[in-house]
């Protein structure tokens, strides 16, 4: 059984930058996740009185919330702080992706981190967060 964050949001996500990369010279950052108390098991029915103020209208599926719940939360909170950011075609393919309702969702998290954007050849940022050239780490 698989657990779910349950509470994806802009402020539960934190960074810190880390040495140079020794191959490119660029700082690499390393992003986490804060906020773990509201983690449970994946395809569960949330308690009536637990429905954070982030959600969308659709995150549950049949009433549950799903690991396809947590990958929609995560798009809506990227796409809100990186709009204008992502702009090659690969990018914007990722997050279509990512912003398929859960009940609809395809894909899951391993198949989505095989995605040829986050596969980037270029050395640098490219590598750390997806970007192609011309795009910025937000």
């Amino acid at each position: 059984m698989g657990f779910v964050h349950r509470d994806l949001r802009w402020d539960n996500f934190a960074y810190i930058p880390s040495s140079p990369d020794s191959s490119s010279g660029s700082r690499r950052r390393r992003w986490f996740l804060l906020d773990l108390e509201t983690c449970a098991p994946a395809d569960q029915q949330p308690l009536p009185a637990f429905r954070p103020a982030g959600w969308l209208p659709n995150t549950l599926v049949d009433g549950l919330y799903t690991r396809a719940s947590d990958l929609y939360q995560l798009w809506w909170d990227v796409q809100r702080k990186c709009e204008g950011v992502v702009v090659s075609p690969p990018g914007k393919a990722f997050m279509d992706l990512l912003s398929t309702p859960p009940d609809s969702q395809k894909l899951n998290a391993k198949q989505l981190l095989a995605h040829e954007w986050l596969r980037c050849s270029v050395a640098g940022p490219c590598r750390d967060a997806g970007a192609q050239p011309g795009e910025k780490v937000c």
